[in-house]
């Protein structure tokens, strides 16, 4: 697991890096001579639920998701907008997978591919590289972020919800691409139901 926690720091480290606005980057005006990054969208919200609907109406035709399973995204989204109102943007990679990241055996030396690279919540960078994971796997990269980056106590309620819309759009683009599930391996599918039960255990824990 060290490298796991070394990747948590080195991820934690890209997060201390501050854009402008959210989402993916308009390019104009570095062309234009500034030197901040600038994202396409005042709120984080907005680009959050970019193609939210359209997701989640695909996933059910696909029958990743039943009609409770649809309602229930819907209305997770729709009460959910005022937990973004404090995001502060950092720069996100916006696609953590092992494939796009390089190491000597010992440490990180390398995030390659940066073409998702957006500005947003740094939980979502976090959510994203997560959904490429078994949780067992969660604590050792969290433990290495953390030496570098406190979480928020709402950490657990927008890992979630991120970790969902995810797991929403990869199911789309998966069917989109031809991508057929490995054998012997659960659907890939299933990480939307996953992230629909602990939300629904976190509203418990707090009721």
């Amino acid at each position: 697991m060290p490298l796991l926690q070394k990747l948590g720091e080195v991820v934690a480290r890209l997060h201390t890096i501050r854009p402008d606005a959210f989402g993916l980057f308009d390019l104009r005006p570095l062309a234009e001579g500034s030197q901040v990054l600038c994202g396409t969208r005042q709120r984080w919200s907005d680009y959050l639920t970019v193609r939210l609907a359209e997701h989640v109406a695909r996933c059910s035709d696909l029958g990743a998701m039943t009609a409770s399973e649809v309602d229930a995204v819907l209305r997770l989204f729709d009460g959910s907008a005022s937990l973004f109102d404090d995001v502060a943007p950092c720069l996100l990679h916006g696609d953590l997978g092992n494939h796009n990241v390089f190491t000597d055996g010992t440490a990180i030396t390398a995030l390659i591919d940066w073409e998702d690279s957006l500005s947003g919540d740094p939980i979502y960078d976090i959510a994203f590289w997560a959904t490429f994971h078994p949780e067992r796997r969660h604590a050792a990269f969290l433990d290495g972020y953390r030496t570098v980056r406190p979480l928020p106590e709402d950490f657990d309620v927008r890992f979630w919800l991120y970790f969902l819309r995810v797991a929403l759009a990869k199911t789309v683009v998966r069917h989109r691409l031809g991508l057929a599930d490995l054998p012997g391996r659960p659907p890939a599918a299933l990480r939307i139901r996953k992230a629909l039960n602990r939300l629904a255990e976190l509203q418990l824990r707090r009721c």
